[in-house]
């Protein structure tokens, strides 16, 4: 109930402004049966929320959205996450996007700040098949990341399926997160001998379903991670291994 609560009260958040400016907007639910990030286990069970709403603004759009994040029986805590990003359109297949994110935790242990400020930006190539490169800095965690991703997206309208589409994204990139969870003396307080840099890869694929009633769409999907860290390492803590499988279900609205 409380779960769902939430959720409708950020939805109502990102239908406002739309309706009062006019701008579009998309909202996102998702389900994941394990909570990854950076190929690093923190717990099962997660669901995700997505809400932007987004204006076209010069020669580019601007974004202006809200994260939530909620899980039980985890490592992790519950986030809420209000962005604003602009996406430059270079030319017709290329785009440059930065942005800012003010990071809001829930049911954060002692010692773990509740606020984190993050920047980041994305170069992207491609359409049906593209290309991403990002990197992120994260004040509080004094954590950089660096990715870069390959994402395939077909549609299955050429052999007479014009209701699904197939998606398939391959990642790989580099964290470095010298105080996690901002608490200042982590590798020698809490986890003498961690190691703060590892690298990460992933795997994802979705089969996507429109519906015809609604301007949207259903996924079913997997998911395939690891990193480079030990298992007995800081990242790995929750889980003790390094290779990781598990399902994923969502829906997009766009109005």
């Amino acid at each position: 109930m409380k779960k769902n609560l939430f959720l409708s009260g950020l939805l109502g958040a990102a239908i406002l402004p739309a309706s009062l400016f006019g701008w579009s907007w998309d909202a996102y639910y998702g389900h994941e049966t394990e909570h990854v990030a950076v190929g690093c286990k923190w717990g099962q069970g997660k669901e995700e929320l997505a809400l932007t709403v987004l204006r076209e603004l010069g020669n580019g759009s601007l974004f202006l959205g809200v994260d939530g994040r909620i899980m039980d029986d985890s490592a992790a805590v519950n986030r809420v996450a209000p962005r604003l990003d602009y996406n430059w359109n270079v030319s017709e297949k290329c785009y440059l996007n930065a942005g800012y994110q003010s990071l809001f935790y829930f049911r954060v242990p002692e010692g773990v700040k509740k606020h984190g400020n993050e920047i980041h930006s994305t170069f992207h190539w491609g359409d049906s098949v593209s290309a991403e490169g990002s990197v992120s800095y994260n004040f509080d965690e004094e954590d950089f990341g660096l990715s870069i991703s390959l994402l395939q997206d077909y549609d299955l309208a050429a052999i007479g399926l014009n209701f699904l589409r197939v998606r398939s994204l391959f990642s790989a990139g580099y964290d470095h997160c010298a105080r996690p969870g901002g608490v200042k003396h982590f590798f020698k307080d809490i986890c003498p001998g961690n190691s703060c840099g590892f690298f990460y890869y992933g795997w994802g694929g979705d089969l996507i379903l429109r519906m015809r009633s609604l301007p949207g769409s259903l996924s079913l999907g997997v998911r395939y991670a690891g990193n480079s860290a030990s298992k007995e390492n800081w990242n790995n803590a929750d889980g003790h291994h390094r290779n990781l499988l598990w399902a994923a279900v969502g829906a997009a609205f766009q109005f």
